[in-house]
């Protein structure tokens, strides 16, 4: 015995000796104003000792929270205040997990006040509490035994001196198996088989019991007895040293089946069930917001049944949450009447269909509540289901396919005259349907009994009479699309005829819509076949042929296969359609193209991607160029051609043309070079002799010879002239610079300032309103600009100062004088459809105009309307002008009256040079 004294009272001391049971002496502790906050542990006998697992010396003088941390949050410390505060005794069961245990421990305890101190009595109950759930578990699944519906019996198996199994004793059996029986549990129990069912060697029953206890693998199946002339559905299954029976009579259901099939002969034999499913539920409570209440219920038994029902293994059939068990749809539905069961203690039973491995069964549950928990049973009921709906509905079946099909049904009876041969010369009504009253306009009453030539005489001769009596005197299954089988135009049937006896049974869909969609469908394929062999490129279609592989996976790709093509290819390759279509590529095509065409169409068919490019083909017995296409289609591939061996000729031949022009070019750039150096050379000695001649001579020329030698001056001034001019004009198309932005304020400016001489000595005043900025050769657009100035300037009224004024605006190409774009092949839109801008700048003058049908001879080479005396010139400068428009891909004309002056109107694009391959002609 411990104790912090040794006066302790006598009471306590023994209450401390003569426990069996742990007890422990606290000393309560209040707070300054005399609240209880804790305990001090002062005594503790030795059975407490040990559960301490510590020596008293070192508990001794504790508070409970220091022994106790891990129940410091618990009601029990606030069950020990109340007991001090109260006097009244307490005694309680609390479970807590002590420190360094895995599992927690159950104990009973007493708390009382005496003395002043608080005892406390407990006892660790967890191994009695086990015990107690152990029997209730195994008093429920008893009771689960003994309800089952089915048969269950227990079998030891009996060995002789060889070890072999020749006989079984019964051991266990429930009461429905002692019903099935027909015996009292004293004449069966602890009987052989051969002694209770003789006949079990001749059913075979015996050797299946010996099979499954000798290999532990379960039977299940249907077994008749016909000395008992009944049917068991019956599993069995391994236990120690014997086996386990569950057994059902299912003779009323396989009578039903056998019926049925028997009357029907469209129904299949109901697949066998599978055993009882049972399974042990306790509640699980939702304690939140002072709610007690079972939210949810946690598998704590399940047996072999029931976990095969749901696939589930051994470690997945305890311990989880019924929702968690049962996952498939139902489940909620399951939950629910589980806790209508558990709250209200009423048994619960309905039938409840479930899916697993992907199907649907079908399952009788009962709910039973048991000392607070549930015991579940599954019963697979999906053949008896599947059989009472059958013989529910079979007496109806006939009746409601008849009225509820969307087909129309007619039974006909032959009507056959009196002679030997009993020829047929009508067909009676014996049964039709809604839908058949709805296309004829009879109801089934008003053609019961009549003939059908005499209703309708309008089928006398027609093919519907002839192939009624096909069928009559052949029995060959015919079908037939007709359309006159009710007075509503554009009606078509579908039908098919059947002999049934000495009759004919017609069904008949109304297809009209999807029959007329067909002639629609196959107008649309003739128009798909028109268009694809009417067009001029080659079209074909084919099919990706893969070696096999054993894995299941798409092999790699060895062929392709013909699977469409129009007349293009059949013509190119001189086939017809039967000798391509399925014929592979590599055996028709085998040359070198071939194989790159296939190479190709791989590459397509792998990646995804299609591809075009320009295709030479000259195997095969095929000889061209083609532009090529292949688009990917699923595991087929679009490939069309266009032949353009044609345009290709064409295009070396431009090509060739193209090299011609180049040496032309160079041609002419060197006649630029003769023209600025050998020609201008002797111009400039003929000049150079004249002034020599002039000055040095003049005292002794008479007048004839001084006009002579103004004469050949003013030549060759003219010649120096004419080479230079036709100089600039070459050099616009052969010496062309990048274009860069040019301001044509600032190149008005450089342009005024080389005509300073004639601007002054003519008085001309040259304006411009503000100017674009273009973007250009800046040395071409100088000559355009000074080339119109000068003629401004140059031509004008003897006397009158020359007034010259530039203006300048955006305009679209709608906008310009359609005269001038019909001439002109004008670009009307850029690629995307939007119509060109250019800048209008309009050059006008007071000048002495001219008339404007003269328009065009302005703009050409050496022509000129005035003569070289009055107004002196090469009849170059507005060639030049027009040439340098076109080379900035821009236009160029001009209005005028004689005597009015003229306006020149330049336009030029806006931004950007404009690309050919952007532009679309008009």
């Amino acid at each position: 015995m411990k104790s912090t004294t040794p006066s302790a009272p006598a009471l306590i001391q023994n209450v401390l000796t003569a426990a069996q049971n742990g007890v422990m002496v606290y000393l309560p502790e209040r707070d300054s104003t005399g609240a209880l906050v804790d305990f001090r542990l002062v005594m503790l006998n030795s059975m407490a000792e040990r559960e301490m697992t510590r020596p008293a010396h070192e508990l001794i003088g504790q508070r409970f929270t220091q022994l106790y941390p891990h129940l410091k949050e618990t009601s029990l410390l606030e069950q020990y205040r109340q007991v001090m505060e109260t006097g009244e005794a307490a005694h309680v069961e609390f479970q807590c997990t002590r420190p360094g245990q895995p599992q927690p421990a159950w104990f009973a305890i007493s708390v009382m006040r005496l003395e002043g101190n608080l005892v406390v009595s407990f006892q660790d109950v967890t191994q009695a509490k086990a015990d107690t759930k152990a029997a209730q578990q195994a008093y429920w699944l008893g009771k689960a035994f003994e309800a089952s519906i089915h048969g269950v019996a227990v079998y030891k198996a009996v060995r002789n001196e060889r070890g072999v199994i020749d006989d079984f004793q019964l051991v266990m059996i429930n009461e429905a198996g002692l019903r099935m029986s027909g015996h009292t549990h004293e004449q069966v129990i602890g009987k052989s088989v051969w002694q209770i069912y003789p006949a079990t060697k001749i059913n075979g029953l015996f050797d299946r019991k010996v099979q499954v206890c000798e290999t532990g693998q379960p039977y299940s199946g249907e077994h008749y007895y016909p000395e008992y002339n009944i049917w068991i559905e019956l599993s069995i299954v391994p236990v120690e040293r014997g086996v386990m029976l569950t057994y059902v009579d299912i003779t009323a259901r396989k009578t039903t089946e056998l019926a049925t099939l028997k009357q029907t002969q469209l129904f299949e034999t109901i697949l066998e069930s599978v055993t009882v499913g049972i399974a042990v539920l306790s509640p699980v409570y939702n304690q939140a917001e002072g709610q007690n209440r079972a939210t949810n219920f946690r598998v704590v038994r399940m047996n072999n049944g029931l976990r095969r029902m749901l696939n589930l293994s051994a470690s997945d059939s305890y311990g989880h949450y019924l929702t968690t068990v049962f996952q498939a749809a139902g489940r909620s539905e399951l939950l629910s009447s589980c806790i209508t069961a558990f709250e209200q203690g009423q048994q619960q039973e309905y039938d409840l269909p479930y899916m697993t491995d992907g199907s649907t069964r079908w399952y009788r549950v009962s709910i039973v509540c048991q000392d607070s928990q549930l015991i579940l049973t599954l019963t697979d009921v999906s053949a008896t289901k599947e059989a009472q709906q059958v013989h529910s509905t079979q007496a109806q079946l006939l009746q409601k396919i008849s009225d509820n099909t969307p087909a129309g049904l007619v039974l006909w009876e032959a009507v056959r005259d009196d002679t030997p041969q009993r020829n047929v010369v009508d067909f009676r009504y014996r049964m039709t349907n809604l839908m058949n009253a709805l296309v004829t306009g009879y109801a089934d009453s008003e053609l019961a009994g009549n003939h059908l030539l005499e209703i309708f005489p309008r089928f006398r001769g027609t093919e519907l009479e002839y192939c009624l009596r096909e069928v009559i005197e052949t029995g060959r299954t015919q079908r037939m699309i007709f359309t006159y089988y009710n007075e509503r135009p554009g009606a078509w049937f579908d039908a098919q005829f059947v002999r049934h006896g000495d009759g004919v049974l017609m069904t008949f869909m109304d297809v009209s819509e999807g029959y007329k969609a067909q002639l629609i469908q196959k107008a649309q394929y003739d128009l798909f076949q028109t268009v694809i062999n009417r067009q001029p490129a080659g079209i074909v279609l084919y099919g990706v042929v893969r070696e096999p592989t054993q894995e299941g996976q798409p092999g790699p790709i060895v062929d392709f296969v013909f699977e469409l093509a129009n007349k293009a290819e059949l013509e190119l390759v001189g086939r017809s359609a039967n000798e391509l279509i399925g014929k592979r590529l590599r055996t028709l095509f085998p040359s070198h193209d071939g194989q790159q065409l296939f190479e190709k169409m791989v590459s397509v068919a792998e990646t995804g991607q299609g591809q075009e490019w320009l295709l030479p083909y000259f195997s095969d017995g095929i000889q061209g160029w083609f532009q090529a296409s292949l688009v990917p289609h699923g595991e087929q591939i679009l490939f069309t051609f266009l032949d353009v061996t044609e345009l290709k000729r064409q295009q070396q031949a431009l090509e060739v043309a193209n090299m011609e022009l180049s040496h032309s070019n160079d041609n002419l750039q060197q006649f630029a070079y003769i023209a600025s150096h050998d020609l201008q050379e002797p111009l400039r000695k003929i000049q150079a002799f004249g002034d020599i001649i002039a000055t040095r001579n003049a005292h002794v020329l008479d007048d004839s010879t001084k006009d002579m030698l103004t004469r050949m001056q003013d030549s060759a001034t003219r010649m120096s002239w004419l080479i230079k001019d036709l100089l600039e004009y070459s050099r616009i198309t052969t010496h062309r610079r990048p274009f860069s932005p040019v301001h044509l304020s600032d190149l008005l400016n450089e342009v005024l300032g080389d005509l300073f001489v004639v601007v002054h000595e003519s008085k001309a005043r040259v304006t411009w309103d503000p100017l674009p900025m273009i973007v250009g050769d800046k040395n071409q657009l100088y000559q355009l600009f000074q080339n119109l100035l000068s003629n401004a300037i140059k031509f004008r009224p003897e006397g009158v100062s020359p007034q010259v004024h530039l203006t300048a605006r955006t305009v679209s190409i709608r906008e310009m004088p359609p005269a001038l774009i019909e001439k002109s092949l004008a670009i009307l839109t850029m690629d995307d459809g939007s119509d060109l801008q250019f800048h209008e700048i309009s050059v006008a003058d007071n000048g002495i105009g001219f008339e404007e049908h003269y328009l065009d001879r302005i703009f050409q080479v050496f022509q000129r309307l005035h003569g070289r005396g009055k107004y002196p010139g090469t009849g170059i400068g507005l060639a030049i002008c027009r040439k340098v428009i076109e080379t900035h891909r821009g236009l160029l004309t001009a209005t005028s009256q004689p005597g009015k002056g003229s306006t020149f109107r330049v336009y030029l694009p806006v931004g950007e040079p404009i690309s050919k391959d952007k532009l679309h002609l008009a």
